[in-house]
């Protein structure tokens, strides 16, 4: 069985706050004790802040998979950044790093070692999945994992950082809106200057034209008044 009891968008600072405290509450939920649950909150939001801070973004999934009576709750945390380059050096524990690239994953290995899996790609982002082992005391049915929706929609629905979240998402969306509309008015504009030079153009060589055509026909005009005073002078030799 592998059901999805969780899933939050990372793209803000405080989606890292909102993936910790829902990474305790289903802790909590699912029996862990205390000490288990701060582990578990701290790994989720290391890795959390590497999808955010390296990785562009991404999302953080929360799931119970397993059958009964080993069933585990499994993290799963996706960016879309460009790869880790160096992971083996990473893991490893070779790898250092001004800016602190490297440590959410170590420690949150530390943290979580009875599962952890990594996999990266060039240019195709890296996904980190963390995983614990539900208490032998706790048996998830499939009515206990709706309660657990339920309950996590309502905590979700009443924190002031999921509304914060989804105020930031919906001004996001505007401002790629905004973005899109822009750029099509710049299309738009550079359409209409493209056509406007064309009609310029178009029009100045016509008045060009009928300059050269005034001209000729001012020539002509001018012959047309010479040749009777040529023919006159010939009849009268």
């Amino acid at each position: 069985m592998s059901r999805t009891i969780a899933r939050v968008e990372i793209c803000y600072l405080q989606d890292i706050i909102e993936v910790r405290k829902l990474a305790r509450l289903i802790a909590e939920t699912l029996g862990f004790e205390k000490a288990e649950q701060t582990r578990i909150s701290t790994a989720v939001s290391e890795i959390a802040r590497n999808v955010l801070q390296y990785g562009q973004g991404g999302e953080a999934e929360f799931l119970i998979n397993g059958q009964v009576p080993e069933q585990w709750l499994a993290i799963i945390l996706r960016d879309r950044g460009q790869g880790i380059a160096n992971l083996n050096d990473i893991l490893e524990g070779s790898y250092s790093s001004q800016t602190g690239m490297g440590l959410g994953i170590v420690g949150s290995r530390r943290l979580l070692p009875e599962y952890f899996h990594i996999e990266t790609q060039a240019h195709q982002g890296t996904v980190v999945t963390l995983g614990r082992r539900l208490p032998l005391s706790v048996l998830i049915t499939q009515i206990d994992l709706k309660k657990i929706t339920e309950t996590l929609a309502t905590f979700r629905a009443q924190s002031p950082l999921e509304e914060i979240r989804t105020e930031n998402h919906e001004l996001l969306a505007t401002l790629k809106l905004l973005h899109q509309r822009e750029q099509e008015l710049s299309y738009a504009n550079q359409e209409l200057l493209e056509t406007n030079v064309g009609i310029i153009q178009l029009y100045s060589d016509l008045e060009l034209k009928t300059q050269r055509l005034e001209q000729i026909e001012q020539v002509l005009r001018a012959r047309n008044k010479v040749a009777p005073i040529v023919q006159t002078n010939n009849a009268l030799i």
